[in-house]
């Protein structure tokens, strides 16, 4: 879906990519509509990092949601690769503004963090 950009001279991590990232869509009067794409922060020193969005994923996600939401009937898409690890809410900024449907833990313990 994505890949997560860092720069920190302290932080030996440059990036990581992601295929949980956490959106929302509102739809507004006349076919509009905007997204949020929720941030992801570094393992190591919990800073955030800078998103670099597959567009044709985001695209094609997006599409498919659109179209879903209009009661048209349409094939969700296949979604290639697998995740390889656990999603972390700690360091998911959707999970932390309740808005990650990958979130494992109870979101009052993640905020509490």
């Amino acid at each position: 879906m994505g890949l997560f950009i860092f720069h920190n001279s302290r932080c030996y991590s440059s990036g990581w990519s992601s295929k949980n990232i956490a959106i929302t869509i509102r739809m507004y009067p006349q076919q509009r509509y905007n997204a949020r794409m929720y941030h992801q922060r570094c393992k190591n020193c919990k800073a955030v990092g800078q998103l670099v969005l597959n567009t044709e994923c985001y695209a094609e996600r997006a599409t498919y949601w659109l179209t879903k939401w209009n009661r048209i009937e349409v094939q969700r898409p296949d979604y290639s690769g697998q995740s390889r690890g656990p999603h972390d809410s700690e360091l998911c900024e959707g999970c932390r503004a309740g808005h990650c449907p990958n979130s494992n833990e109870d979101l009052a313990l993640v905020l509490a963090r």
